[in-house]
């Protein structure tokens, strides 16, 4: 987290580093049927994550395969 922003609604919002490379979208359009169950251990580690997050009170709004890398 690079930085942490109050918006003028009181909303609070994470500055983050950007990541550059593919998308879980991208890589599930890419892959196979048989790759696919590759990509079961990162959506794991991204539900993992969110549930952590969810747990400290911090929703994710727009989560999505294209916002996964």
């Amino acid at each position: 987290v690079y930085d942490l922003v109050r918006s003028d609604d009181g909303t609070l919002r994470l500055a983050l580093r950007q990541i550059r490379g593919q998308t879980l979208r991208q890589a599930i359009a890419d892959s196979s049927d048989t790759q696919r169950l590759g990509l079961l251990s990162h959506v794991l580690a991204a539900a993992h994550a969110i549930a952590w997050t969810h747990g400290e009170g911090i929703l994710h709004r727009d989560l999505n395969a294209a916002n996964v890398m």
